[in-house]
């Protein structure tokens, strides 16, 4: 209850000033004292949240095509339980995902929707707690406005409707926080325990970089116990975490021993794809150095800012006001609320070690290469929120607008480009058979471009191709020429329609132009159909070419690269 404060005049005291903002522990948020307010925190927050499970539905209803990356997880789905739950190699997600993704599809099917549902109430429920844990941890005006950056930032928005466990990620990652504050302010008893040993067992089997959230948390709780002379609780945790160790080897031998018996390409791939991703350790150049600050300010931009290009303006600016943000709230969050800042900065910190030890990347030098560390975005949002709000409170009365300045350069470029760009796609294949379902004429062929070869495996046989009417395309990333001879193969075949997506080859190397280069000398084209990420042409080889002239290109040799070569796609 608000005091009033005694007066002197006979006139009615003043109204009593809006109750304090929140503690903490999470206390209320302000009241209206009966007097209409058109805007509040707790509106703010509320909108927010409206507002984001409304783009992520959206998103999700769009119903857009799977693309190589979600394509590429199909199969693995369909696997009988015993690979799906206890698989034998490295396998690129965790088997707890996979399993609740099987278990949707047995019930629901396996189309785009079905697939993506595990996805989508991960992104909307991960929403959810986020705001429950900004309304803990942060004052109103914070907890609002990492709600709000949480809520319409294209990449949470895009994830939460991707076939891939990114978003599954990211609930994990708020749920282990959440249990870490909830045991800070009641305490550790036997029951919590068995719950937490159980429960994070169970959340790192369908997360797994969820184990360095729980390590960071982990650490946080027990310096926290120690440091405040608990040390009850500190045994009991230290007991969890010697349950989790027992519990985390068989399948940490397991998985060690694979990558030492595992020579497969495959696995190369993946190290070498992600090189960049991987901390220096220990630094030995100045290049080595120069790592750690440009991935720090490289994650905000990938995943926390727009889908855009590195050097766009929008991105620059935006990933500035969130450096300033992120660091003033952390000084703001360093004395009442040292667990929570614990509790966010060590995750942080256990992930890099661990793209020290190669175990795990820290993004990569690409947009959307961020996307494999997305599970650090609350942490970075919640400390982004208390910076904001730390400005508007901290600095002088004529400054404080700064403070809406810098929380508008946060959110406007992403509101701008989920409004104008909404909803994203990367390759719409699926239109693009639909066109060529209706349009071909008996004994057409359909050439695959092999970027497409996985997702036309899943939509094919949905719409009606034959093996018979498809000719598979090779990859041949490294040696050019060999598509010259692919494409003169199909010389004198008739009717054959080509199918891409992507196109774009090793060094970027445009192997889409070159083969409708081939196609043009081969014969002539008919028609074309484009579409974001994709497109289809229809030539018909038996005809004069349209350009009858020699072809002799000149074509690169690249040298022997395990990441761009065609492990992906054998």
């Amino acid at each position: 209850m608000t005091q009033e404060t005694p007066v002197e005049t006979v006139a009615p005291p003043a109204p009593a000033p809006p109750a304090a903002l929140a503690s903490a522990d999470g206390g209320s948020l302000p009241r209206l004292d009966g007097r209409p307010q058109l805007f509040t925190a707790q509106g703010a927050l509320w909108a927010a949240i409206a507002f984001g499970i409304a783009f992520r539905m959206l998103q999700y209803a769009a119903n857009r095509s799977l693309w190589l990356d979600e394509a590429l997880v199909v199969p693995s789905i369909g696997q009988g339980w015993r690979q799906v739950l206890m698989p034998s190699g490295l396998s690129p997600v965790a088997p707890g995902w996979l399993a609740l993704e099987k278990v949707v599809s047995a019930v629901l099917g396996t189309s785009e929707l079905a697939l993506r549902l595990v996805p989508l109430l991960a992104g909307v429920g991960g929403l959810l707690l986020f705001a429950a844990i900004a309304r803990r941890i942060l004052a109103p005006g914070g907890a609002a406005a990492a709600t709000a950056a949480f809520a319409v930032s294209p990449y949470l928005v895009y994830y939460s409707s991707e076939l891939k466990p990114y978003s599954t990620d990211v609930l994990a990652a708020l749920v282990l926080t959440w249990w870490a504050l909830a045991l800070r302010a009641r305490g550790m008893t036997p029951l919590r325990a068995v719950g937490l040993a159980l429960g994070a067992l169970a959340v790192v089997y369908c997360s797994l970089p969820a184990a360095f959230v729980l390590a960071g948390v982990v650490i946080a709780l027990l310096a926290a116990y120690l440091r405040a002379g608990e040390r009850r609780n500190a045994a009991i945790l230290g007991a969890v975490c010697a349950f989790w160790a027992l519990a985390f080897l068989p399948p940490l031998l397991m998985v060690v021993g694979h990558a030492h018996a595992l020579a497969s390409q495959a696995a190369d791939y993946a190290h070498a794809f992600w090189n960049q991703g991987f901390m220096p350790l220990p630094p030995r150049s100045e290049q080595d150095v120069l790592w750690f600050p440009h991935t720090f300010l490289n994650y905000f931009r990938d995943p926390l800012g727009t889908m855009t290009v590195e050097t766009s303006s929008e991105g620059f600016w935006q990933a500035a006001a969130g450096i300033v943000a992120f660091v003033a709230g952390a000084l703001a969050l360093r004395g009442e609320r040292r667990f929570a800042l614990g509790a966010l900065l060590l995750p942080i910190g256990v992930a890099l070690l661990a793209s020290g030890l190669r175990l795990y990347p820290f993004g990569g030098n690409w947009v959307t290469g961020g996307r494999v560390v997305l599970y650090l975005a609350p942490s970075f949002l919640l400390l982004m929120g208390a910076g904001v709000d730390g400005l508007r409170t901290g600095l002088p009365g004529t400054m404080r607008p700064l403070a809406w300045a810098l929380l508008a350069v946060l959110l406007v470029p992403s509101i701008a480009q989920l409004v104008t760009t909404f909803p994203t796609g990367r390759a719409e294949i699926k239109p693009l058979l639909a066109y060529v379902r209706a349009n071909r004429q008996p004994g057409d062929l359909t050439y695959v471009h092999y970027d497409a070869k996985y997702a036309f495996a899943y939509y094919g046989p949905r719409m009606g191709f034959t093996p018979g009417e498809v000719v598979p395309g090779i990859c041949a990333r490294l040696d050019p020429e060999k598509y010259v001879g692919a494409m003169g193969r199909l010389k004198g075949r008739g009717r054959v329609w080509v199918l891409f997506t992507n196109g774009d080859g090793a060094h970027s190397f445009q192997e889409r132009q070159l083969m409708l280069d081939v196609l043009n000398h081969l014969g002539r084209r008919l028609d074309d159909q484009v579409a974001v990420g994709a497109s289809v042409y229809l030539y018909d080889l038996s005809a004069p070419p349209a350009d009858p002239s020699p072809f002799s290109p000149r074509l690169p040799r690249y040298p022997e690269s395990v990441e761009h070569g065609c492990a992906l796609w054998q």
